[in-house]
């Protein structure tokens, strides 16, 4: 019998995938601002090249 519990546990363990889906793509765009930023700053001014 599907009860009022059993919803508010399947709409637990939803928050917890969509939850877990946003962090990696979170991490995923953390780390390719970072990548962004290492060519940026590997061409300022600051260290002989120019910027971009």
């Amino acid at each position: 019998m599907f009860t009022e519990r059993c919803a508010i546990e399947q709409r637990m363990r939803e928050i917890r995938e969509e939850r877990r889906d946003l962090q990696q793509e979170y991490y995923k765009l953390m780390d390719r601002l970072r990548e962004l930023d290492d060519g940026y700053f590997c061409t300022s001014p600051r260290k002989g090249g120019i910027r971009v």
